[in-house]
């Protein structure tokens, strides 16, 4: 029997008594992801380390929060732990929280239409690189007869 086989055969033995690859790494005296390459190689499924939770902040901090009518933000700022340990706790325990309401705005800014004559005889201490460039869009239009580029438009002023 080769030496990988007698890895293959170990790991599946450990994997069936429901062992961690940490723990199948240690027996073997190789590295953990070796562990999980070969189980994931031969088609075996492996037992993940169990999650301790650092129980800090009490369930009822949450419920009450939830209760209070409370933002998940305001609940965090509230108990004094962060956003994400609230969604946690709230998934965890069912809770829901008061959303957040934002408008929202798809469409575009309005164009401002620019007249070029005026940029022109803007004082150049105030000319932006908006101006600069409704300037040059303006003489490329004039030059090419206006097929190339659409009559210009200063974007989100």
């Amino acid at each position: 029997m080769t030496a990988r086989k007698n890895i293959d055969d170990q790991v599946r033995k450990f994997a069936a008594k429901g062992m961690t690859a940490d723990r199948i790494a240690e027996l073997l005296h190789c590295s953990d992801s070796h562990v999980r390459n070969t189980a994931r190689n031969i088609g075996v499924t492996l037992t993940r380390k169990k999650r301790v939770y650092d129980r800090r902040f009490d369930d009822r901090q949450f419920i009450d929060a939830a209760s209070a009518g409370l933002t998940v933000a305001e609940a965090a700022s509230q108990i004094g732990c962060d956003v994400a340990t609230v969604r946690l706790r709230a998934r965890e325990l069912n809770l829901k929280f008061k959303p957040v309401l934002q408008p929202r705005n798809h469409s575009k800014p309005k164009p401002v239409r620019v007249n070029v004559a005026e940029l022109r005889n803007k004082p150049q201490s105030e000319m932006t690189l908006a101006d600069y460039a409704a300037i040059e869009n303006a003489a490329m239009r004039a030059r090419d007869g206006g097929k190339r580029m659409p009559k210009f438009e200063k974007v989100g002023v």
